[in-house]
């Protein structure tokens, strides 16, 4: 069997599709997302490949020095649920009022809808 390569060049306007994660940090283009948990709390963040290297030199020490939980062990951390609509609209203009970049659709990141937790006292 010869395979075809298919290329932009030889796909319809209708067939492209993408979808680039944007690194919660620093606005760059992210290359993974990375799972951690600290005071029981887990978090994800989505990191550049130089963020997600520099994340991990930094807990490097303390890493060597903890100790794994078994819990953790072989378990995923549980999904983050997405905020309503209306809720998602604050956050949002909470974020812009506050510096943040942020899209106006889409996705919230983890970091902002954590400071806007903080910051309204929510848990």
């Amino acid at each position: 069997m010869n395979p075809t390569r298919l290329t932009s060049g030889n796909l319809a306007p209708s067939d492209r599709e993408s979808t680039t994660e944007i690194d919660d940090l620093d606005g760059s283009i992210a290359r993974e997302t990375v799972h951690f948990s600290l005071d029981g709390v887990p978090y994800q963040i989505d990191l550049s490949a130089e963020n997600a290297a520099t994340l991990r030199r930094t807990l490097a020490p303390y890493i060597a020095h903890g100790r794994e939980k078994e819990e953790f062990l072989n378990r995923r951390p549980p999904p983050i649920p997405s905020p309503t609509p209306a809720t998602a609209q604050k956050i949002r203009y909470w974020a812009m009022a506050n510096g943040y970049r942020i899209l106006p659709s889409g996705p919230i990141p983890g970091r902002i809808r954590s400071a806007y937790k903080r910051t309204h006292d929510i848990i």
